[in-house]
């Protein structure tokens, strides 16, 4: 199921309207996606901003038994990994301790179906980091 949210999360930040409708459609499921100046951190998310990032797209996403939030961010390109990946898995533990962590990737899935994650890629002369929160409703996805 996990391949499948990224996958689909993966398509959302390509903030294209006519597959969003066309997803809606087929799959019941409800989304918002917001680039650029519309583009929104929530107050209640649960990772802050990378500092000195700009905000590019945030996505809200539902449907049966999933919510997902993803917001994206632009860093320039010689960000230093380590420190940011630090930054994020001290955020994550405050809500479990099973993280597990790469060189580009911090995430967390608790046993209540939560999971949150923390993704660096290069593009260009940019770092990107997608910060995202999903929380599985296991009862009501069966």
């Amino acid at each position: 199921m996990r391949k499948g949210i990224i996958g689909l999360c993966a398509v959302l930040i390509l903030g294209c309207a006519g597959i969003q409708e066309m997803i809606e459609q087929a799959t019941n499921v409800q989304m918002e996606v917001k680039q650029g100046e519309d583009a929104v951190h929530p107050a209640d998310f649960p990772l802050s901003p990378p500092e000195g990032g700009t905000l590019m797209n945030s996505t809200n996403m539902s449907m049966t038994g999933l919510s997902t939030r993803i917001v994206v961010y632009e860093l320039p390109a010689d960000t230093d990994a380590t420190p940011l990946l630090d930054k994020y898995e001290a955020e994550i533990k405050q809500h479990g301790t099973d993280v597990q962590r790469t060189a580009t990737r911090v995430a967390f899935e608790g046993s209540d179906g939560r999971v949150m994650a923390v993704e660096l890629t290069s593009a260009g002369d940019k770092t990107v980091v997608t910060l995202t929160e999903a929380s599985i409703n296991r009862d009501a996805a069966e």
